[in-house]
Formats: structure tokens, C-alpha cells, sequence
């Protein structure tokens, strides 16, 4: 079932939809699959450990500001979501990272 899972989620960021937009939030992840009948926890902790092993990398955010009516007003919130993409290890490969005793520090 975990390799179901993480395959569901990888797919999600080939969407044609997530392909136009660029990325994915970590929210419609996880609402898309629980829809699929996955359980939130299930899902949340499959994305963490995706990011922990390089699988999927934060790209930036998507930012969303909330309003509420008070006797006196408005109270506005913003809310910060990371947006995902899939990572490739290919490109770890352009890095030029070199041990502290070969650069001459």
C-alpha cells in the first residue's frame, strides 16, 4: 500500500492541471487522496518522508489571505502554504560541492 501511496502522490504533480500551474500544494495532495479513500495521517507522513528522501522538494508558496466579520470589523489572517514539485536527482548532479579541504578553507 506505501508504494501505491507514493506513486499517487508523484502522480498528482503530473497532472496536466499541476503541469500548467508549475507545482502542487501539500493540501491538494492530501485532499485528493483522502477523496481516494487514503487516510489524512497516511498521507501527510508519506509526503513528510517524500521530502525527507529528496522525492519532492518545496518550490515556494502559495499565500491566502482569510477574512472574518467581527462586531467591530474585519479580522484578516494569512495562511502559508508550500507548493511542491516533484525532484529529480539528475540535478544533483550539476552542484559543485566540494569537501572544505579541497577548496582551500
Amino acid at each position: 500500500m506505501d508504494d501505491e501511496l507514493e506513486d499517487e502522490i508523484l502522480g498528482l504533480l503530473g497532472t496536466p492541471e499541476a503541469r500548467a500551474k508549475g507545482f502542487v500544494t501539500m493540501g491538494e495532495i492530501v485532499d485528493r487522496l483522502v477523496v481516494r479513500g487514503y487516510e489524512e495521517a497516511d498521507v501527510e507522513h508519506r509526503v513528510w518522508s517524500l521530502l525527507d528522501r529528496r522525492r519532492l522538494t518545496p518550490n515556494g508558496y502559495v499565500r491566502r489571505m482569510m477574512k472574518r466579520r467581527v462586531a467591530d470589523g474585519m479580522i484578516h489572517r494569512r495562511a502559508y502554504e508550500f507548493t511542491l514539485v516533484a525532484w529529480d536527482p539528475d540535478l544533483d548532479k550539476q552542484l559543485e560541492l566540494k569537501p572544505k579541504s579541497e577548496s582551500g578553507q
